[in-house]
């Protein structure tokens, strides 16, 4: 399936590293080396009989024809970026013009190595622990890698980050710090930066309602959600006292708001105020430049929540017969 989608869009490539990691990780654990080949064998039949399917018609029409598929694929000619898009190298560009001081395959190279480079102790973690909780959070540091520093990125593709993003909540409690500041606060910055795209489509209060209804049941989650015990349940000992929270959670708490009420203001200059006609694109610079910055910052808290867990040698275990 994932190979389907691969073929169907170039985007999928966000997650494809955490597939072949995992997928090699598991074939590594299996007990003995036959097991191992075998699985191996399996997973790669599988993966080259489903792209020799779909690129049939293509070889067969011819090497033009094959070409002009990979082309479109990677429109390598359609520059870096589009517009002003919340990545490293349009921030950098402010400073340092890319285009003019690089030629298109330098650029190309520099994003593909950055890319992998970044992408691999990530993805070398996984290798060695295979488990769905270093694969989830392998795919939202890969994506986010890819949307950072990646070639020709697009503003909305930072959702191919969202969607691992929240699925990573199915292995990790509620109470952490993951799920209760920095999913809701990546998911938050993540729209705002497509404040200007937004705008461009007319669908900038739609979003803010819903921003504003999200972030306020994210954080009544407690309320909302019900009590593993009843109130009707016989008490045979005394409440648990609720300890207070860190000065470490506090912290974070107040950065959360500082952060959000951040990106209010840059919409709220944005929609109001206009630019000065020396810097007709002041907003969604500040906006691209704003939330790349919290992107990076995401990047490295993924990293260390990922690490975390411990890495587990790969070991075969064989039953002793006396």
């Amino acid at each position: 399936m994932f190979c389907l989608a691969l073929n169907y869009k170039q985007m999928e490539l966000y997650h494809a590293l955490p597939f072949f990691f995992y997928l090699l990780g598991k074939c590594f654990k299996q007990p003995t080396y036959f097991r191992k080949f075998m699985k191996l064998a399996v997973i790669g039949v599988a993966v080259i009989f489903t792209f020799a399917i779909i690129w049939l018609p293509f070889i067969l029409a011819g090497p033009y024809t094959s070409l002009q598929v990979l082309k479109r694929i990677f429109p390598v000619d359609r520059g870096l970026y589009e517009d002003k898009v919340a990545n490293f190298w349009c921030t950098i560009d402010i400073v340092f013009k890319l285009k003019q001081n690089l030629d298109q395959n330098q650029i190309g190279l520099m994003c593909l190595g950055s890319t992998l480079l970044l992408s691999l102790p990530s993805n070398l973690h996984l290798l060695f622990n295979p488990t769905s909780r270093n694969f989830m959070l392998s795919q939202v540091i890969t994506s986010l890698t890819f949307f950072l520093f990646s070639f020709h990125v697009h503003e909305k593709t930072i959702l191919l980050v969202a969607i691992p993003a929240i699925l990573v909540t199915a292995q990790l409690s509620r109470k952490s710090s993951y799920v209760r500041f920095w999913l809701p606060w990546f998911l938050t910055i993540s729209v705002f930066s497509m404040v200007p795209l937004l705008i461009k489509d007319g669908l900038l209060i739609p979003t803010l309602a819903l921003s504003t209804l999200f972030l306020t049941m994210y954080w009544s989650l407690d309320q909302l959600v019900p009590a593993n015990i009843s109130i009707f349940t016989e008490r045979i000992s005394s409440p648990v006292p609720v300890e207070p929270n860190s000065i470490w959670i506090q912290l974070l708490g107040f950065l959360h708001v500082l952060s959000i009420l951040g990106a209010f203001v840059l919409t709220i200059l944005h929609v109001v105020l206009k630019p000065p006609k020396k810097y007709p694109y002041l907003w969604p610079t500040l906006i691209c430049v704003y939330s790349s910055v919290h992107f990076i910052l995401f990047l490295l808290i993924l990293n260390v929540i990922q690490f975390s867990s411990p890495i587990k040698p790969v070991i075969s275990i064989r039953k002793k017969i006396s």
